[in-house]
């Protein structure tokens, strides 16, 4: 078999109701009725009771007016058993509507329960996938106390119906138990009038037989009085006669008490009956008491929920604008540390070559150890390179500073974004719970609507947990960006000084190298040879003279400076130890009036070139290299700085 539901519940108590009212209505139709006849009764036996004064010796009458008091006395009595059962029943009735009322309420609490119940088991799911152990736990602890009110209310709907139907039956009771006393009462006024009615007729009658019987004594006719004296006698036995109708309506009248009193016992059923019904209207007023106190306290923890949702929203927007402003500084902090891996990297390549023109400068000087000037060089060289490596150490360390920062600034943004994403899913589940607060605070449901306020209060302490976090994060990426960019500017700075060493020590490098030269002047070594090509440079050495060799030489170098004629194929050819010679542009004549080897710093090109010679050519051509290199990375910094 089914189990009622809540709305049957409440339907059957309405119906109960209904018929309870009509029922009450009814009661109170015989009541009303009963007392008509109550007082009907009451006049006839005050007018029998008149006739009765008029006769105190006559039994007959005397009995007449007995019967009309005792009836109207029952009649009275009928009509205040048809009173006190209208309105037994009307309490009745009244009650069964209470209770119907209590009915439908307990319903409508039990229909909202069951929704948020629903609500909430919802959210429990879509917080348990989510991960939010948590606020999951809140929302199944809010669906169990919805349902732990819905299983309430269902029991006091089923209790009211109950008693809606109890009331009913009374009401019931009530309206038959009236209309009982409103027939009894009717029965006993018709008593009373009639025992009325012969009371008047016997009194009549004696009156006048009396009166005749008197007259004919007085007259001396003792034929009229004897006859007077029977009329007396048959009235006498008339009264006898209604006396006897009297005891018997007087029996009738017992018995009507015995039917009162059993509807007095019936009443007194009523009113306790009717005193139970107080009671269950008193544990209402008690229910509707408690239901008011759980409506307050719910709106409570409903605001307090909101306000927990509202605090959730601003965290999870100050944490976007934290996570926003680290995701910046990291991209600033990564450009710096590129720019500083640049700076230091063009420094180490000036340390480089600083350091080569030191090298060459240095090789200058041990080969001429009594020359200052080429020391001085040499160590100008040498300073310069050592400042070079200096600044290009100085700016790979604050590359390296600059890269550790921008790599935690990095961190930091990542570690701003998770909270970010933690205060914004915080924020949702504080709306959430927020809104299902206020849909159990409309239902009255305090303990759901408290469940679901502390779920929005966790939710609320999470995103401003994340909040802290991400204004941590961001505060950290700032000062690595901060970091960053004065690593960059220093190695920046670091960059110029290598790149000023470098310079200087490629100047003291050539002078070192120019100084070593000037110490290696050509020996004359004659007139042209077979070539008819001239020498056209100071600087450079003419054609190529007669080694010791049978055959001529041919063609001499071409200088620094200018081209040396002759064909740059041919070697001269020494008698031991002869250099290459190395042709400048072939066609080409000097215009130099000087023939031979004029000029002061010429290489020798033939004959027997001494071992100190060749160190010295090699420096000249690293100087050379030095300065071309020089000006290479010159225009290099020109192009960088036109970009």
């Amino acid at each position: 078999m089914l189990q009622p539901t809540t709305h049957e519940y409440a339907s059957a108590a309405s119906s109960s109701a209904s018929e309870a009212g009509s029922y009450a209505d009814n009661a109170k139709s015989s009541a009303s009725d009963a007392t008509g006849q109550s007082s009907t009764a009451d006049k006839h036996a005050s007018t029998a009771a008149s006739a009765a004064s008029e006769y105190p010796k006559d039994s007959g009458i005397q009995s007449y007016a007995n019967a009309a008091k005792s009836a109207a006395a029952q009649a009275d009595s009928n009509a205040s058993m048809a009173n006190s059962a209208a309105t037994a029943g009307s309490t009745a009735a009244s009650d069964a509507s209470d209770q119907a009322k209590t009915a439908a309420s307990a319903d409508t609490d039990a229909s909202t329960a069951a929704s948020t119940a629903n609500s909430a088991a919802s959210a429990a799911g879509s917080a348990s996938k989510a991960g939010d152990s948590k606020a999951a736990a809140s929302y199944s602890a809010a669906a169990r106390a919805a349902a732990d009110t819905a299983k309430s209310a269902e029991s006091v709907v089923s209790a009211a119906a109950g008693k809606a139907a109890s009331d009913d039956s009374l009401a019931s009771s009530a309206a038959k138990a009236a209309a009982g006393y409103d027939k009894a009462a009717s029965d006993q006024a018709s008593i009373a009038s009639s025992a009325d009615a012969k009371a008047s007729s016997a009194a009549k009658d004696a009156d006048s037989a009396s009166s005749a019987a008197s007259s004919a004594a007085k007259d001396g006719n003792s034929s009229a009085a004897s006859a007077f004296s029977s009329a007396a006698s048959a009235a006498s036995s008339s009264a006898k006669s209604a006396e006897s109708q009297a005891s018997n309506a007087a029996s009738a009248a017992a018995s009507d008490d015995s039917v009162a009193s059993s509807a007095a016992s019936a009443a007194s059923t009523d009113n306790s009956v009717a005193s139970s019904a107080a009671s269950t209207a008193s544990s209402a007023a008690s229910a509707a008491e408690k239901s008011a106190a759980d409506k307050s306290a719910a709106s409570s923890s409903a605001s307090g929920a909101s306000s927990s949702a509202s605090g959730a929203d601003s965290s999870s927007t100050a944490t976007s604008s934290y996570a926003s402003n680290a995701n910046s500084s990291a991209s600033e902090a990564s450009s710096y540390a590129s720019n500083a891996s640049s700076s230091a990297s063009e420094a180490t390549s000036h340390a480089s070559s600083a350091s080569s023109q030191a090298s060459a400068a240095s090789s200058a000087a041990s080969n001429y150890p009594s020359d200052s000037g080429i020391k001085s060089d040499a160590s100008t060289a040498s300073s310069a390179a050592s400042t070079a490596n200096s600044a290009a150490s100085h700016a790979n360390s604050e590359s390296s500073t600059a890269s550790s920062a921008a790599s935690d600034a990095s961190n930091q943004a990542s570690i701003a974004s998770s909270a970010d994403s933690v205060a914004s899913s915080a924020a949702s589940t504080a709306n959430s719970a927020a809104s299902a607060a206020s849909s159990a605070a409309n239902s009255g449901d305090s303990s759901a609507a408290s469940s679901y306020s502390s779920a929005a209060s966790s939710a609320a302490s999470t995103a401003s947990s994340a909040e802290s976090t991400a204004s941590s994060a961001a505060s950290a990426a700032a000062s690595d960006d901060s970091t960053a960019s004065s690593a960059a500017s220093a190695a920046s700075s670091d960059n110029s000084v290598a790149s000023s060493a470098e310079s200087t020590a490629s100047s003291a490098a050539s002078a070192a190298a120019s100084s070593a030269a000037s110490h290696h002047v050509l020996p004359d070594t004659g007139g042209n040879g077979s070539s008819s090509s001239s020498s056209s440079s100071s600087a450079a050495g003419g054609n190529g003279g007669n080694g010791s060799g049978a055959q001529p030489g041919n063609g001499g170098n071409g200088g620094n400076s200018a081209n040396g004629g002759g064909s740059s194929s041919q070697t001269g050819n020494g008698s031991s130890n002869t250099l290459p010679t190395t042709g400048g542009t072939t066609g080409q004549t000097g215009s130099s009036s000087e023939n031979g080897n004029s000029g002061k710093h010429t290489l020798p090109q033939t004959g027997e070139a001494s071992d100190q010679d060749a160190p010295v050519l090699g420096l000249l051509m690293v100087s050379l290299m030095g300065l071309f290199g020089l000006a290479g990375t010159r225009r290099r910094k020109d192009d960088k700085a036109s970009k």
